[in-house]
């Protein structure tokens, strides 16, 4: 059982961190796009 939280507590973080990533990704790709035009 404790082994299990451990690897849901990881999981959040590795997917916390997935979406920082994507969000700022996201916000560059916008600053591009605006910039070309």
């Amino acid at each position: 059982l404790h082994e299990t939280m451990i690897a849901l507590e990881k999981a959040d973080i590795s997917l916390r961190l997935f979406i920082q990533v994507r969000n700022k990704v996201v916000e560059a790709y916008r600053e591009v796009m605006h910039m070309q035009f």
